[in-house]
């Protein structure tokens, strides 16, 4: 029997790394194989209209399991105190465009349909992410990332709806990584996180197939956007509301007395 038999086995038990998305139904494995296969359900309740899907990028895989249920959770005795960040995740560059208003947002929109790149925009509900709105572009490689910045730019400063004055950056990966891990430029692969990469590839139906949003489903989305334009005071949000039928009857008002009373005093 191998010694030290129990750090062997950690290091390679997927269930047990698996266990909570199992138990969630996320994940099952499969029959035929024995393989660890994702549910493959669209998500429904979500912020997002997503343009166009990028068929080389598997956040179901590197960000959802290997990041969130694995790498994050990792024993330290087991990585060496290192924080892995998946090594796909380290190759994902986005182009980020942050329209000020609901209505620069259905801009930014039809500038993603324009487009025809894998993208999605809507709004933001996390809390490290200062801003009501986003959009997002997706690329595989620094180089990728630099020349789709350039295009988005330039499509963003010529869109009337837009403009020069739009924040546009190009970030690398998902922000929750850089604030747990560190700046992105300093992030390493290493080569025992390899090794369980391949491990994880080996347990995993790892197919990716290009998804796409249905319409019921991005009229659910663009609902939500106006009545979270509302919620917050963004005065675009009424064009898209008929005045004859708001979401709720202008309210009595009572403040005017204070008014009235002050001048009959004088």
């Amino acid at each position: 029997m191998t010694k030290y038999l129990y750090n062997e086995l950690a290091k390679r038990d997927i269930i047990n790394m698996a266990s909570d998305m199992l138990r969630s139904g996320h994940l099952y494995q499969r029959d035929t194989d024995g393989k660890l296969q994702a549910d493959g359900k669209v998500a429904w309740d979500t912020p997002w209209y997503h343009v166009k899907d990028h068929v080389g990028i598997n956040c179901q895989l590197w960000s959802h399991f290997m990041w969130r249920q694995l790498f994050k959770r990792q024993p330290k005795w087991l990585t060496e105190s290192r924080q892995f960040l998946p090594s796909g995740c380290q190759q994902c560059f986005k182009v980020v465009v942050r329209p000020p208003t609901l209505k620069a947002l259905f801009s930014l929109l039809e500038l993603q349909k324009r487009l025809d790149k894998p993208s999605k925009c809507g709004i933001e509900h996390r809390l490290y992410v200062f801003g009501h709105y986003g959009g997002y572009f997706y690329t595989r490689g620094l180089e990728q990332g630099k020349r789709r910045y350039k295009e988005v730019r330039a499509a963003v400063d010529a869109d009337p709806g837009l403009g020069p004055e739009i924040k546009v950056i190009l970030k690398r990966a998902c922000t929750e990584m850089e604030e747990a891990v560190g700046p992105s430029d300093k992030w390493e692969v290493f080569k025992d996180q390899m090794d369980l990469e391949s491990l994880i590839y080996d347990s995993f139906n790892v197919d990716r197939i290009a998804r796409s949003q249905s319409e019921m489903g991005q009229r659910y989305v663009v609902a939500r956007w106006i009545e979270h334009a509302y919620s917050w005071g963004d005065e675009t949000a009424l064009e898209y509301i008929d005045p004859e039928r708001p979401f709720c009857a202008p309210l009595v008002t009572y403040h005017h007395l204070v008014d009235e009373e002050s001048e009959v005093k004088k």
